[in-house]
């Protein structure tokens, strides 16, 4: 499972656009207790989606986010405070 999560991960990274300084969708690894990949899309300048799909202890999870960024944290340029709901299984 955790190979098929890493190939899925590297062929999305393959055939996307990445800027690092400036982005509308971000995909990621994850790694810890739980294991698996996360993808984050912003709907507009303060809003943005998150889905993740990861594994623990044998099982599987996925989780959909709703976030909204608030405001500049610490006047650090793109460090964001943001808040939201959203589902888990």
């Amino acid at each position: 499972m955790k190979r098929k999560l890493l190939i899925i991960a590297v062929l999305i990274g393959a055939f996307t656009f990445v800027n690092a300084q400036d982005y509308q969708t971000g995909v990621g690894l994850r790694g810890g207790l739980s294991n698996g990949l996360t993808v984050k899309h912003f709907l507009g300048e303060k809003s943005a989606v998150e889905g993740i799909l990861a594994t623990r202890w044998g099982g599987f999870s996925v989780t959909a986010l709703y976030e909204i960024h608030s405001m500049q944290v610490f006047d650090v340029d793109r460090l964001n405070f943001y808040y939201g709901g959203g589902a888990h299984l």
